[in-house]
């Protein structure tokens, strides 16, 4: 691998490390920002503007949407890894996953189905939403 390709992959790992990081901040922000929201609106003792009710679960939104991106970022530069760096597309079925030695990370992930990785982070964001619109439903019939 020439000094370019090895920089360049140094970079793209720094960047998908780097990425996954934030990921994980904004999932946390988005948690303690409607917590914070609604711990502030059932806690008030006048009378809250309805659609206070409905800041957390746009910010929810908002986040995912920006978290979505970032996941679809990171299959880019996982795609360009296998391709570039790991010898290409394997068929499933030609790989000894207990002996090979020429399988990078990225296609050993892609191989062993990490889609259920990402399908649980969808589901937290799909489940977090539905809670703070839950939430805010509540507050407009009930309050």
């Amino acid at each position: 691998m020439t000094e370019f390709c090895t920089k360049q992959y140094e970079k793209l790992t720094n960047e998908i490390s780097e990425t996954l990081g934030q990921i994980a901040s904004i999932e946390y922000y988005a948690i303690i920002f409607s917590g914070g929201v609604y711990t502030w609106i059932f806690t008030k003792e006048s009378i809250v503007p309805i659609l206070a009710f409905f800041i957390p679960p746009l910010i929810v939104t908002l986040l995912g949407v920006v978290s979505y991106g970032m996941y679809n970022r990171l299959q880019l530069i996982s795609e360009y890894i296998q391709i570039e760096y790991e010898n290409k597309e394997y068929p499933k079925e030609d790989i000894d996953f207990e002996h090979s030695k020429n399988m990078g990370w990225e296609t050993f992930l892609n191989l062993k189905n990490s889609k259920i990785l990402i399908s649980s982070r969808k589901l937290m964001w799909i489940f977090h939403l539905l809670i703070t619109l839950g939430l805010a439903i509540y507050a407009v019939i009930y309050l």
